[in-house]
């Protein structure tokens, strides 16, 4: 039976955009607030780190050290690969492999051995069939390098590389390129981020895909909108990945996952990996990437009571 090495554990709680929103904003919105309280704040969300970051070191030290003072994992996502999102509205990335390196080697530093969870370039594998032959190897060698690097640095880490998620590539292909680019070194594989493919479905695709690395690698989803699946056929090009009005806010973060005979010791957390409310970009009425949007955010809740 595989081993979830997350179980036990506990996911640490950050404050995220919402949070100052509702501080700003209680008394002048209260309807608002009083449901992004309810359903979205105080929740274990992950951290992104990225080029906007101007000291990565100190921004992953800060992440780590406050999950370390609650006795809790820290979670953070690493974004800023080379030719990110290729060229879509998250664009952007470190401009060489020489300056990537440099900049994964500050945040292992900064995490040093504090014990957390990192999940490793969301879309940059699935992104990968996408490029010409030579772009492509030299991805999945850049990501091995990382992975290797983080086993190496960050002893207590749990380590998941992206693979995008169960309607995107088929799962051979992805289990080729992730084993390329290192999912040995990793803990197993994170799926969903940012998007809204069902639960189950990414587990059936995860479960095919883990079993191909070894016994012991599993599997992270993000369910922070999934909650009313994917977006109906209408919706259809950006519409139906940059802030689709038919996402619904998922399953609570929890590394206390569903019993065996739903899932099993595979599913390693449920997580919401994309923070509830921050922005794709700026398509659908939403500001840029990564902006908290209170529109946006009253579309995943609704129906909530």
């Amino acid at each position: 039976m595989p081993y979830n090495p997350l179980s036990g554990k506990y996911l640490d709680v950050m404050e995220t955009q919402v949070d100052r929103w509702i501080k700003d904003n209680r008394w002048t919105d209260p309807q608002k607030a009083e449901k992004f309280h309810k359903h979205i704040a105080n929740k274990a969300t992950c951290q992104w780190v990225g080029d906007w970051n101007t000291r990565p070191k100190e921004e992953a030290a800060r992440i780590a050290n406050h999950a370390h003072a609650n006795n809790a994992l820290y979670q953070i996502v690493l974004y800023n690969f080379p030719n990110r999102d290729t060229g879509g509205f998250s664009a952007g990335g470190a401009g060489s492999r020489q300056a990537y390196i440099a900049w994964v080697s500050a945040i292992a530093a900064g995490l040093g051995s504090r014990s957390g969870i990192i999940i490793v370039e969301p879309d940059a594998i699935a992104h990968a069939p996408e490029l010409d032959e030579n772009s492509k190897n030299q991805r999945l060698s850049l990501l091995r390098e990382t992975v290797v690097l983080l086993r190496k640095r960050c002893k207590h880490a749990y380590i998941y590389l992206d693979a995008g998620h169960s309607d995107w590539l088929d799962a051979g292909t992805a289990l080729g390129l992730l084993l390329t680019a290192g999912v040995r070194f990793a803990n197993g594989i994170s799926l969903n981020v940012s998007n809204s493919q069902w639960t189950k479905e990414c587990y059936n695709y995860g479960k095919r895909i883990v079993e191909g690395i070894s016994e012991e690698h599993g599997i992270v989803i993000d369910t922070s909108r999934n909650g009313a699946g994917p977006p109906p056929p209408e919706q259809t090009g950006f519409n139906a990945f940059a802030n689709p009005p038919s996402n619904r806010l998922g399953m609570a973060p929890t590394l206390r996952v569903p019993p065996p005979n739903i899932f099993s010791n595979r599913l390693h957390a449920l997580l919401w990996v994309k923070v509830p409310g921050e922005s794709d970009g700026d398509y659908n009425g939403a500001p840029r990437a990564g902006m908290f949007w209170p529109e946006g955010a009253m579309r995943l809740v609704a129906g909530l009571s």
